[in-house]
C-alpha cells in the first residue's frame, strides 16, 4: 500500500498535443506524448483495475496518468510498472455505495459528494490540460463526465460491466444510461454483450467500439512447471471472486453430481470475497460438506499468480449465474491451453466456440455442467484438441495486442474532436 500520495507526482504537460522539444542542456530531442487521464474510484484488483494495470504499460503513443479514489493494491502495482498516478480521496459514502443499492432511498448525500468531487477533479484537470479523459468504473463515468464538461476535455467511457439487472438498481441503470448518452465523446466496451445495454453518445462517435479485456501471457515456466502429466487425478478448477453471482455454488453442485463417488477427482476453487461477502465462502464450504465432496475440494483463496494454479488443473469451469460482461478468467484458462466450460450467454459466447476451443452449457444448470465435466473426464483426446485451439485463440487478449486497439480509439476520438473544432472555426475573408 502507498501511504503518501505524493509518491505519485503527476507532471503537468505544457501542451495537450504531441510535440517535439529540444533540451537546452543536452540538445536531445524528446517526444512529448498526448496525456490521457485514467479514472477509477476503486483501487482493488478487480476487472477494470486489472485492465489498467496490464494495458497501460503497453501504451506507446499516449502518456497515461491515473487518478484513484482510494489507496489500494492497484496504486502499488501501477507504481511498480512505472505508471504515474495520484490518489484523490473520495468520501466513504460516494465511493462504497454499490450499484445494486444505488437508489433514491440512499438520499442526496452520495450525489452531492460526487458533484463536489467533480469540481475538485475539474480544478486538477485545468492545471494538467490532458488530451483525453478515460473513465473505467460506474462512479468515475459520472464524475469524469461532469469534469470533462467543465474543462471541455474529450471523454472516453469504457464499460467493463453490464449496465443492467441483476446487479444494479433501476435508478442506477437509468442514471448511467442517461450519462452514457450525454457525457462521453465515445463509448467502448469489453464485449458486444456489455455495449448492448448502453446508448450511443449524442455528441461524438456514434459507433460503439469493442476493446476486449486484457490478460497477461503466461511465461514458459508457468506453462511447463508443475505439470498435469505428473499426477493421476483429474483436477477441475474454478477461478473468480467469491460472490454468489460468480456461481461457485453451482460449480460445487455440478462437481458433486459428476464426481462424488470418484475420489481421484479434485476441485480447486481460487478466489476470495472482496466486498463484505465472507458469509458466502462459509456457505460454499458447508455445501461441499452437505454434498459429500468437502474432502475433494480445496479453497486456495486469493492468488496473485493465477497461472500457477491453472497449470495444475485439467479443465477450467466458469459458472456465473448471470451473463458475464467479458470473461477474463476464461481467456486466462485458454492461454494455459485448458478446455473451458462456460455458460451459453453473455461475454463467453464471444470467446468460447463450442466444440472448438471449449464447451458451452446452459446457464444455471448444474446437471448440464456435470455432463460436460464427465465428457471431458472420459475423453482425453477432446481435452487436448480443445486446449490446443484455446491457446492459439487466447493471444488476441494479450496486452501487447489490445493496447494498440485502445490507442487507435484515442486517435479516432481526438481526430473527430479536431474535425468538429475545424468546422466551427470561421474562415477568414480574403
Amino acid at each position: 500500500m502507498v501511504k503518501n500520495a505524493s509518491v505519485y507526482e503527476v507532471h503537468a504537460r505544457a501542451s495537450n498535443v504531441t510535440t517535439v522539444r529540444k533540451s537546452a542542456c543536452t540538445g536531445e530531442r524528446k517526444l512529448l506524448l498526448p496525456t490521457v487521464v485514467h479514472l477509477t474510484h476503486c483501487a482493488q484488483l478487480s476487472g477494470a483495475e486489472l485492465f489498467l494495470s496490464r494495458v497501460l504499460p503497453r501504451l506507446s503513443r499516449y502518456e497515461p496518468l491515473v487518478f484513484l479514489g482510494e489507496d489500494g493494491p492497484l496504486a502499488e502495482r501501477l507504481l511498480n510498472e512505472g505508471i504515474k498516478a495520484e490518489i484523490l480521496p473520495m468520501s466513504y459514502m460516494s465511493r462504497d455505495v454499490q450499484g445494486d443499492s444505488f437508489a433514491v432511498s440512499n438520499g442526496t448525500r452520495p450525489a452531492v459528494d460526487l458533484l463536489r468531487y467533480s469540481f475538485s477533479l475539474a480544478a486538477r484537470l485545468r492545471r494538467l490540460k490532458p488530451s483525453l479523459i478515460h473513465s473505467h468504473s460506474a462512479k468515475s463515468h459520472l464524475y469524469a463526465g461532469l469534469a470533462a464538461r467543465m474543462t471541455r476535455t474529450p471523454h472516453l467511457w469504457q464499460a467493463h460491466d453490464r449496465v443492467a439487472r441483476p446487479g444494479m438498481s433501476a435508478t442506477g441503470i437509468a442514471v448511467l444510461r442517461a450519462a452514457a448518452a450525454t457525457f462521453p465523446n465515445a463509448v467502448v466496451g469489453n464485449s458486444q454483450e456489455t455495449l448492448k445495454y448502453l446508448p450511443r453518445p449524442l455528441f461524438g462517435l456514434r459507433e460503439k467500439l469493442v476493446v476486449p479485456g486484457v490478460i497477461d501471457p503466461p511465461t514458459e515456466d508457468q506453462i511447463l512447471s508443475g505439470g498435469q502429466q505428473e499426477r493421476a487425478s483429474f483436477r477441475v478448477g474454478h477461478v473468480g471472486r467469491l460472490t454468489p453471482w460468480k456461481g461457485q455454488h453451482l460449480f460445487i453442485s455440478a462437481f458433486a453430481r459428476a464426481f462424488a463417488n470418484d475420489k481421484s477427482c479434485a476441485g480447486v476453487i481460487v478466489g476470495s470475497p472482496l466486498f463484505g461477502e465472507d458469509d458466502y465462502e462459509r456457505r460454499l464450504k458447508r455445501l461441499g460438506q452437505d454434498l459429500g465432496v468437502a474432502g475433494q475440494l480445496t479453497f486456495k483463496g486469493f492468488v496473485d499468480d493465477v497461472y500457477s494454479e491453472l497449470r495444475d488443473v485439467d479443465v477450467l469451469v466458469h459458472s456465473s449465474i448471470r451473463p458475464e460482461p467479458f470473461g477474463q478468467v476464461i481467456a486466462e484458462g485458454m492461454a494455459m491451453g485448458l478446455p473451458v466450460i462456460a455458460s451459453r450467454e453473455g461475454g463467453p459466447l464471444e470467446i468460447v466456440k463450442d466444440g472448438v476451443n471449449g464447451l458451452l452449457v446452459e446457464a444455471r444448470d448444474d446437471q448440464a455442467l456435470a455432463t460436460a465435466l464427465n465428457r471431458l473426464r472420459e475423453d482425453e483426446g477432446l481435452r487436448k484438441r480443445l486446449g490446443a485451439n484455446a491457446r492459439n485463440d487466447a493471444e488476441k487478449y494479450f496486452a501487447r495486442n489490445v493496447a494498440p486497439q485502445l490507442e487507435d480509439v484515442y486517435d479516432r476520438v481526438l481526430l473527430a474532436r479536431h474535425h468538429r473544432a475545424a468546422r466551427k472555426t470561421p474562415v477568414p475573408a480574403d
